[in-house]
């Protein structure tokens, strides 16, 4: 954020400091990158004369007035435009709603993935049994030889299934376009969280 005038060097430290604070923003330096305008004038001219997008210098004789814009150009609501003669005021509502904003478009970003099918959890369990090697599911660990069960959900297990001795793996099968990890973590009495394992980089395939 540039200052145009000395006068309102205050305001826009003021605005920096709250900006930098709010999840879902940056600070920019160039006209060409920001889509907040001080002191814009009546109208927003958003080109310059070389036909380059460039908002427009502030204007000492305009209304003291802060506009957020949208990727558009065009105001991004008729609310976002705030009167700045009592700037203490104005810079609280700003937070306010430049917040909500974010929560807005984060919300909107975890629908956006919502549309792809979410990386798939699912349990093997290894029963302890003296099986025979050329068995497909045949899996011999140590000493002991165990019979891998198809893979479950984790709800599809019954109470009491798991017994001591077994061994029980998972598996993730990642079918969207996006990396993902997958991390088991131990929840203790107290409520501490604590991860104790982390899987590689699962890609677009088969995790386990």
């Amino acid at each position: 954020m540039a200052v145009d005038l000395d006068a309102d060097a205050p305001l826009v430290s003021d605005l920096r400091a709250r900006v930098s604070k709010i999840p879902g923003y940056k600070l920019v330096t160039t006209h060409a990158d920001a889509q907040m305008v001080l002191r814009p004038g009546k109208k927003v001219s958003l080109v310059n004369r070389n036909g380059l997008r460039e908002l427009p210098p502030s204007r000492a004789a305009a209304d003291p007035e802060l506009w957020v814009l949208a990727t558009t150009d065009h105001l991004y609501h008729p609310n976002l435009r705030y009167s700045l003669r009592d700037p203490k005021k104005a810079m609280g509502i700003l937070t306010e709603d430049l917040t909500r904003l974010s929560h807005a478009h984060e919300i909107q970003r975890f629908a956006d993935q919502g549309r792809e099918l979410p990386p798939r959890f699912q349990l093997v369990y290894l029963r302890r049994e003296d099986c025979d090697l050329a068995n497909a599911g045949c899996r011999e660990i140590g000493e002991n030889r165990y019979l891998e069960q198809p893979p479950r959900p984790a709800e599809k297990f019954g109470k009491g299934e798991f017994t001591n001795g077994n061994i029980i793996s998972f598996v993730v099968e990642n079918s969207s376009r996006e990396d993902h990890r997958a991390y088991l973590v131990d929840i203790a009495p107290d409520f501490k969280v604590e991860a104790f394992f982390q899987t590689g980089k699962i890609t677009h395939r088969r995790h386990r």
